[in-house]
């Protein structure tokens, strides 16, 4: 019977990963228009993230872990960090996250088993990643996070809340006290908020203002620069549609 689950298991996750990986038949973030939803959203929780710290030296040692095709890698050397590394399963995204980056610190593995020296990196980020993981395997990954961080250091994670529907590509979506449950045998939340409000009526003004009858793209893009990231970017961590951590090593 549990080579059977083992089998059914490795079926589920190959078929999580083939969605994902079809996603990056082109480096995707890198097409997203700021502007945009989808850029207002994605760029925000980037800057949400590096706003985390913002105030250590340039010269700590930075891993995206789960990088994909290095969008994050770039805006970190934007805000003048110079030692950033990426990981991801995925050949192909790390491939175009090297063109498109010029980064040399770049490499194709499996999370849980990272290819550094204990205590090596001062933060570590983990973007989107914990839910494409099987909950199976999570414990191993933090355990392995865990290693790689300096005592001092910080892990900063960004996950979708139990507020929207599981997708395709996902095995969970976490609320925070589950998110707590996997990380306080190794780590303890400093700060968390609720990012990308869940509510009806901001939904509804993104169906009105983009819509596939008419386009107020100049008013769209206007709320999506100035209305939306001052008002409605960032909540109370139970409304949100996606969940922001900063968490340090346990002593």
């Amino acid at each position: 019977m549990d080579k059977i689950n083992l089998k059914n298991n490795l079926k589920v996750l190959l078929k999580k990963q083939e969605i994902q990986e079809k996603e990056y038949f082109i480096p995707y973030h890198w097409t997203i228009d700021k502007s945009s939803k989808i850029g207002r959203i994605y760029f925000g929780y980037i800057k949400n993230c590096i706003n985390l710290i913002k105030n250590l030296d340039k010269n700590i040692k930075i891993l995206d872990a789960g990088c994909g095709d290095g969008r994050f890698l770039k805006e970190l050397r934007d805000n003048n960090f110079n030692q950033v590394y990426g990981i991801d399963y995925s050949e192909r995204a790390i491939n175009f996250a090297k063109i498109l980056t010029s980064h040399t610190n770049l490499k194709v593995c499996d999370i849980k088993n990272l290819p550094y020296n204990d205590n090596f990196f001062d933060v570590i980020f983990l973007i989107e990643v914990i839910e494409h993981i099987d909950p199976d395997e999570v414990n191993k990954i933090i355990k392995e996070l865990d290693r790689v961080l300096k005592n001092s250091g910080k892990i900063i994670i960004t996950v979708p809340s139990k507020n929207v529907s599981v997708q395709k590509k996902h095995f969970q979506h976490f609320s925070l006290s589950g998110l707590r449950g996997l990380l306080e045998p190794y780590f303890c939340i400093e700060n968390y908020f609720g990012y990308n409000k869940n509510n009806f009526i901001l939904d509804l003004i993104d169906r009105i203002l983009n819509n596939k009858c008419f386009s107020l793209k100049f008013i769209f893009h206007w709320y999506n620069k100035k209305i939306w990231p001052k008002f409605f970017s960032l909540c109370e961590v139970n409304k949100g549609k996606q969940i922001i951590v900063s968490c340090k090593k346990n002593e």
